[in-house]
């Protein structure tokens, strides 16, 4: 998979937030910078989860707590908190890291 193939994406949600300047666009910014665009992306839409919630309440379903998971979901309430500073966060681990069933094999001839 290209990775820069959904750059533009990326590149069209910075420009909403600079337009509407404040420290969301330093946030983001800050984190593609030193994580990548992925990092940033999440950055937005925890932006965008903080300013739609209205119970001062944000939820994230992960997969298996590695690091990367937890990164981008510490990156994802921080940026729900930087619209916030109040907004909590409720994860809830399903620890399994892929839905896909596996096939039996068949038994040795």
């Amino acid at each position: 998979m290209d990775h820069f193939s959904h750059l533009w994406l990326f590149f069209l949600m910075v420009l909403g937030i600079i337009v509407l300047p404040g420290l969301d666009m330093a946030f983001v910014l800050a984190s593609s910078l030193t994580s990548g665009h992925r990092a940033g992306l999440v950055a937005v839409a925890g932006i965008v989860a903080g300013g739609m919630t209205k119970t001062k309440t944000v939820g994230v379903v992960a997969s298996v707590p590695i690091p990367e998971v937890v990164r981008n979901i510490n990156s994802f309430v921080l940026g729900a908190q930087s619209v916030d500073p109040s907004i909590k966060a409720k994860v809830v681990w399903v620890n399994e890291g892929s839905a896909r069933r596996r096939r039996p094999r068949p038994p040795p001839a």
